[in-house]
């Protein structure tokens, strides 16, 4: 089995961490981009990638939105696996393992931590 690979979300300044750390309890350590390499504790939301990619290759991590046609899709860790919650359902979850051979129908087009604006216009067009 490969390693896991994650991206982290810094919650304070709305923005991807490039260089990070996670220790054994899971607290998120930043690089203060500086030549001192000093890492400090971050809020951050970590992200677990799926191992799948979309169709055009990218790869998919948990909280990414995915669309198909119609159909704008959050990616999540529930319970042991990935699933695909509907937006706009109130509790509709769906085994992301159920999309994955059709998953050449799907497209990344941001994250639901980045890019919530893709929900709400989405919502509203």
């Amino acid at each position: 089995m490969s390693e896991p690979i994650f991206r982290a979300w810094d919650n304070k300044n709305k923005r991807w961490l490039t260089d990070f750390l996670i220790n054994k309890t899971g607290v998120v350590y930043a690089d203060d981009v500086t030549e001192l390499k000093q890492w400090y504790p971050v809020d951050a939301t970590l992200c677990l990638s799926t191992g799948l990619k979309d169709r055009n290759g990218k790869m998919i991590f948990e909280f990414d939105i995915i669309q198909s046609g119609i159909y704008r899709l959050i990616v999540q860790f529930r319970d042991g696996s990935f699933v695909v919650k509907i937006y706009n359902s109130l509790e509709t979850y769906v085994s992301l393992s159920k999309y994955y051979l059709n998953l050449n129908q799907f497209e990344k087009i941001g994250s639901s931590l980045a890019n919530p604006e893709l929900l709400e216009q989405k919502q509203n067009g």
